[in-house]
């Protein structure tokens, strides 16, 4: 009997998510005939030869790719649990998340941000929950990869003197102006944000691309948010060597 991937403990997900034999002979599969015919297209377009050829090895690579995704329909469920637990599932749904932990919550504020490195990979999510009471406490929980490191999960309290700078920065800031501002890169480092406020009630959501900023763009408000937040993440993400605690 297939268990629920919601019961299983981290570990024991990424075991079962794990791609199999097949998986990965089929993936290759589909690489190298996607690669031969690549390598084939120009002479096919010049000679009849080259043509069934062609035809042959984009017919392998759509059939290995094929037969990848229904070998790895019996794991969905477990990648899908898998990418939430990483904060890789959709955006959305973390912040639907947040709106009820609000609705539920004695926080004031809650804070979503997540940043990914492009191309070589690496990603930061960053959940930070605060409350203006007495005294002010923010509770910040990190999910962070990066490329040849343990990956990393820890919750923790803000450091006081990086909680005064972020509750200044949403006291400042202008939710009505977070918005989504378009890449100049594809690359780069692609962010998203969310800002819940209790009183009076707010959400609002922005997103841009701190790659290949200009000094200009610097100065709205979505990217000064999330160069505050991307600093935050980076500056409670442990050293390697420290990770093992946290993951």
């Amino acid at each position: 009997m297939r268990r629920d991937p919601k019961c299983l403990g981290n570990e024991e997900l990424e075991r079962s998510c794990a791609p199999t034999s097949l998986e990965n002979g089929l993936g290759t599969a589909g690489c190298l005939g996607t690669l031969a015919a690549l390598v084939l297209l120009l002479p096919a377009v010049f000679a009849s030869l080259f043509k069934p050829a062609f035809a042959g090895f984009v017919l392998v690579a759509a059939a290995a790719f094929w037969g990848l995704h229904l070998s790895g329909l019996p794991k969905r469920a477990y990648r899908e649990e898998l990418a939430w637990r990483r904060g890789l599932a959709s955006f959305s749904r973390y912040v639907e998340e947040a709106q009820a932990e609000l609705a539920r919550s004695g926080a004031d504020w809650i804070v979503l941000f997540t940043m990914k490195a492009l191309p070589h990979g690496g990603s930061w999510w960053l959940r930070i929950a605060l409350s203006q009471g007495q005294p002010v406490h923010a509770q910040a929980r990190l999910l962070a990869s990066e490329r040849n490191r343990p990956y990393c999960r820890l919750e923790r309290s803000l450091p006081d003197a990086t909680l005064q700078d972020l509750l200044a920065m949403l006291k400042e800031l202008d939710l009505a102006a977070l918005t989504g501002i378009p890449a100049t890169v594809l690359d780069g480092a692609p962010c998203r944000l969310a800002i819940l406020r209790r009183e009076p009630e707010a959400l609002a959501v922005g997103s841009c691309n701190l790659g290949g900023l200009e000094d200009d763009p610097r100065q709205l408000p979505t990217v000064a948010a999330c160069l505050k937040l991307a600093g935050i993440a980076r500056s409670l993400t442990p050293a390697p060597e420290d990770r093992a605690g946290a993951a």
